[in-house]
C-alpha cells in the first residue's frame, strides 16, 4: 500500500487480486489511509465491488438461476413485473450500485400511491429479494432495501366486489357467447371451468377433448394440472369458435394477454348493465363460479380438486366467508326438518 502527495491532495495506490487501485483527493493522509484499508478490509470479508454491474443484468440473472426453476409461471411473470417497475422508473442502465435507500424508498411510494396493500408488498418482495442477494454475496456494500417499508393506499377489493350475482354472471356468458373475438371466447371458457387466465393463456387445441373434459395446464401448483369436466355443448361451442379464426402455428388457441381479456370483461359488463362499481376482474370469474357451485352443493372436497388447490384447506380459507353463508342455510333447513317432524 503507498500513500503518497499530489497536488496538494492525498492518494492511495495498491494492489487487490492483481488489479491496481488508486483514489487521490483526500485532504490529509490519515483519510488517504484509512479509505484504503477499508477497501483492502472488504475484499477481505468478500466485498468484490462490480461498480459497473447493470441492475437489470444481475437480476435476470438472478431469477433465473435462483427462482424460476422453483416457482410457477404466474409467481415467475410477477418477478418480471418487478423489473419493468424498476426500469420504468430508472432506466434500462440503472447500475446495481447506484441505487440508494431514499431511491428505492421513492419507488415504492410512488408505486403504492395508486396501488393497494399486496401489490406493494409482492413488488418489495422480488426486488428486495434480489437485493438481499447481492448484499449477502458481498457485491454491494449497503442494501437499499433494508429496512424499506411498502405500504399501499388504494383500498383493497371487498369480497362482495370480486363475485357477480348468479343472474349477472348468467347475462354475462350469454353476451360473451354472441362476440367472435378470442377475447371473449377466454371469458366464457374461464366462465364454464373456474379456471386461472394462466392457465387458459397456456391451453392448446388438444386440451379441448371431446370426452366431456377440458385439460387445464397448471401454472400454480403441482397439482394444479388437471382434466375438469365439461358439457358436451360447450365444447362444440368453443370448438366452433375457434374454426372462425386461423390455426396458430404455436398450438396455443388463446394466445391474448391479460389486459386484452381484461379490457373484454370491461366492456361486456358495461354492455349488460352491470354498475361500475360492482365490476369484477378476470378472477373474480373464478370466485363467481366457485361460489355458485357451492350454492349448488358441490361439495368443497370437489370444488377444490376442480380449482387446482394443493388441498382442501387452502379452498377452505378462500371461500371461508361462502361457507359460513352456507353453514347458516344449513342450519335453518336442520331446524326447519326437525320443527316438521
Amino acid at each position: 500500500m503507498r500513500i503518497y502527495k499530489r497536488d496538494n491532495k492525498w492518494a492511495y495506490d495498491i494492489h487487490v487480486d492483481d488489479k491496481r487501485k488508486r483514489k487521490s483527493g483526500f485532504s490529509t493522509k490519515k483519510d488517504a489511509t484509512a479509505a484504503a484499508r477499508k477497501l483492502l478490509n472488504d475484499y477481505e470479508q468478500g466485498l468484490q465491488l462490480d461498480h459497473s454491474l447493470i441492475f437489470k443484468d444481475f437480476y435476470m440473472e438472478w431469477v433465473n438461476v435462483h427462482k424460476r426453476p422453483h416457482i410457477s409461471k404466474s409467481s415467475y411473470k410477477w418477478y418480471i413485473n418487478a423489473l419493468n417497475i424498476f426500469t420504468e422508473e430508472f432506466g434500462e442502465h440503472k447500475q446495481l450500485k447506484d441505487v440508494r435507500k431514499n431511491d428505492y424508498q421513492r419507488l415504492l411510494n410512488k408505486y403504492g400511491a395508486k396501488r393497494t396493500q399486496e401489490s406493494t408488498r409482492k413488488l418489495n418482495n422480488c426486488l428486495k429479494a434480489a437485493f438481499n442477494h447481492a448484499h449477502d454475496e458481498g457485491i454491494i456494500a449497503r442494501n437499499p432495501a433494508k429496512g424499506a417499508v411498502a405500504k399501499g393506499k388504494k383500498p383493497t377489493a371487498s369480497e362482495d366486489s370480486k363475485y357477480l350475482s348468479r343472474t349477472h354472471f348468467e347475462k354475462l356468458k350469454d353476451y360473451v357467447k354472441t362476440k367472435d373475438d378470442t377475447s371473449y371466447l377466454v371469458i366464457y371458457v374461464l366462465m364454464i371451468t373456474g379456471a386461472r387466465f394462466s392457465e387458459v393463456a397456456d391451453m392448446k387445441y388438444t386440451d379441448l377433448r371431446m370426452d366431456n373434459r377440458i385439460h387445464l395446464p397448471g401454472t400454480k401448483s403441482d397439482t394444479a394440472d388437471r382434466l375438469v369436466p365439461a358439457s358436451k355443448k360447450d365444447i362444440v361451442f368453443i370448438k366452433q369458435r375457434l374454426d372462425r379464426h386461423p390455426i396458430k402455428i404455436t398450438g396455443s388457441p388463446f394466445s391474448i394477454s391479460h389486459t386484452a381479456a381484461q379490457k373484454a370483461l370491461r366492456h361486456a359488463q358495461k354492455q349488460i348493465g352491470i354498475p361500475e362499481d360492482k365490476w369484477i376482474t378476470l378472477h373474480g370469474l373464478r370466485h363467481t363460479f366457485c361460489s355458485i357451485m357451492l350454492d349448488q352443493g358441490i361439495m368443497l372436497s370437489t370444488m377444490s380438486k376442480r380449482l387446482g388447490h394443493a388441498n382442501v384447506e387452502i379452498t377452505q380459507k378462500v371461500y371461508a366467508h361462502l361457507l359460513e353463508e352456507r353453514e347458516l342455510e344449513d342450519d335453518k333447513k336442520m331446524v326447519e326438518y326437525l320443527e316438521a317432524n
